[in-house]
């Protein structure tokens, strides 16, 4: 009996053990529809969306090297990239130095964290755990037109996560707690100078005048969440690991970040030349040349 349509499938049943992007993000070719002058990259059948393809390698330690490395086929518009731009580990305690100080633990956490907004605006006291340097995202606020803000969970269900901080970020979280955020474990850890949730027409001001004083433009907020992305790329989170940090479903969005940081494998590349030298102290490295 023919199959009626696609199968289903999660991240987890395919890849059970993680994997780790190999390859760049590719176009996949409609064979039909493209001629010998003129490609046309290949669309979904249901969806309509383009399709890409990037190459694998699945985590899985009893397969067979041959079957280690796979072709993952993944729908969307248009190929996404980091177009947004992102900040150096200077830059962002640059910046969280020239806030005010009651949202410097906001910029690091959204940083560090790879929080959005509306996750760091609805965090309460009794999400953050600084014995185990965690914050569980279980909420979102929503900023409706009339000006009010609504509180409600996170816009999937993959935004429901539990992240771990670094060491120097949870420290600075505790200060700010000890400062800025009321006892009750129902309190909201971040608020305005005036303790009411916050908003973005508000914190604007803020924002405009921190980047002024960190010489920096151009730069949004949610640019925070990028950078933090970037920097957990560039310490070797695997595909799974992304995801679950960003609070998302599918392979996309942290694709991008994977694909694109050749600063990366030149790390490993280093991390490699100074096993070569532990190996070989005289520097002759026991080579012959060929």
């Amino acid at each position: 009996m023919a199959l009626q349509g696609p199968i289903p499938v999660t991240f987890d049943m395919v890849f059970p053990h993680g994997c780790y992007v190999v390859g760049e993000v590719e176009k996949v070719k409609d064979f039909d529809a493209s001629t010998n002058g003129r490609f046309v990259q290949a669309r979904d059948k249901q969806t309509s969306e383009l399709v890409w393809q990037v190459a694998v390698m699945d985590a899985d330690p009893t397969l067979k090297p041959a079957q280690k490395t796979v072709a993952v086929k993944i729908l969307a518009p248009e190929e996404e990239s980091p177009e947004r731009p992102t900040l150096t580990m200077e830059q962002v305690f640059v910046l969280a130095g020239a806030i005010d100080p009651r949202f410097r633990a906001l910029v690091l956490v959204a940083t560090f964290g790879s929080l959005r907004w509306g996750e760091l605006a609805a965090l309460r006291r009794k999400h953050v755990d600084l014995e185990v340097r965690t914050v569980r995202v279980v909420a979102s606020t929503t900023e409706l037109k009339d000006g009010s803000v609504t509180v409600g969970p996170p816009k999937s269900a993959a935004g429901l996560r539990t992240v771990t901080l670094p060491v120097v970020v949870n420290s600075e979280l505790r200060a700010h707690l000890d400062a800025y955020t009321g006892s009750d474990d129902e309190a909201f850890v971040f608020v305005g100078a005036k303790g009411a949730v916050l908003r973005r027409p508000t914190f604007s001001r803020t924002w405009a005048k921190a980047l002024k004083a960190a010489e920096l433009s151009g730069f949004h907020f949610h640019d925070l969440r990028h950078t933090g992305n970037k920097f957990a790329s560039q310490s070797g989170a695997t595909l799974r690991e992304l995801m679950n940090r960003m609070g998302h479903s599918t392979t996309r969005a942290a694709l991008i970040y994977l694909h694109a940081e050749g600063e990366r494998d030149r790390m490993i590349a280093d991390s490699m030349g100074k096993l070569v030298a532990e190996a070989f102290p005289s520097e002759d490295h026991g080579a012959s040349g060929t």
